[in-house]
């Protein structure tokens, strides 16, 4: 397939694009270049409408990675206009577009900031002794994609407005595949490591770069029409996020690497 990747100079885009190539042709949408990608980088910007038509030319699917952090490199994603531009409307610009294109596959990366403090109630009980976050005592089951979403922030709620613009293009498209990735702490090999023990003492995970090209790859293979909304992370044992329906649907299961 012609593959576009929206973000693909981003933290996310560079993990997973090699894996990508290998099963598709890609082409890069960011306003950064990437050195040694098959195709130049469109260097542009996501509300430039123009240059996004262009892009979506002769394009079988997109993969949305936006981030909405501010254009000096740095990872705050709190400026409103910012957020809720890259990832709502510009998020919207590439579906509609898109669809006049032919497009009929895309996969757009949310976050699990979308729970909001749902996660909290969940997995936030300190264990005294081992001075961690543990899983709640009280067996409350692994978070769910169908657990309440209450994220509030700048960041998790124009992700959440994102999902909706999906689950839309979903009911006016029904030919269409989209899928929704919840992800969740995504590091890189120079950083999963250290994220991940980090991370698990504070009643999270961390999700590696393998698990993440293995998911984004499944998620372009997928054929079932409709919206769907997938969380997928680290967690092999699905102590604290369950990875059942990323298995079901795309046959993905993690191996904590």
């Amino acid at each position: 397939m012609q593959v576009l990747m929206v973000g693909g100079a981003g933290l996310v885009g560079s993990i997973v694009r090699p894996a990508v190539e290998m099963e598709h042709d890609v082409w890069v949408y960011d306003r950064h270049a990437v050195s040694q990608a098959a195709h130049p980088t469109i260097v542009a910007d996501v509300e430039d409408d123009t240059a996004i038509k262009a892009a979506l030319a002769g394009m079988d699917a997109v993969t949305y990675m936006a981030l909405g952090a501010p254009p000096d490199g740095s990872k705050r994603v709190g400026d409103v206009d910012l957020a809720f531009n890259i990832n709502a409307r510009a998020l919207y610009r590439f579906l509609k577009f898109g669809f006049e294109a032919g497009v009929k596959r895309f996969v757009y990366t949310s976050t699990f900031d979308v729970y909001g403090s749902t996660f909290g109630q969940y997995h936030r009980h300190w264990n005294r002794e081992t001075r961690s976050y543990v899983p709640d005592p009280e067996g409350l089951q692994p978070l769910k994609e169908d657990d309440p979403l209450l994220g509030w922030e700048t960041y998790a709620i124009s992700k959440r407005i994102g999902e909706t613009i999906c689950q839309a293009a979903a009911d006016i498209n029904p030919e269409a595949v989209i899928v929704v990735l919840r992800l969740i702490t995504p590091r890189d090999e120079a950083n999963f490591a250290a994220a991940h023990r980090s991370a698990k003492r504070h009643g999270m995970v961390a999700t590696g770069p393998n698990d993440l090209r293995r998911l984004m790859v499944a998620s372009l293979a997928l054929d079932r029409p409709g919206c769907h909304i997938v969380q997928a992370s680290s967690d092999v044992e699905g102590e604290r996020f369950s990875n059942a329906r990323a298995t079901e649907l795309l046959g993905w299961t993690p191996q904590g690497d």
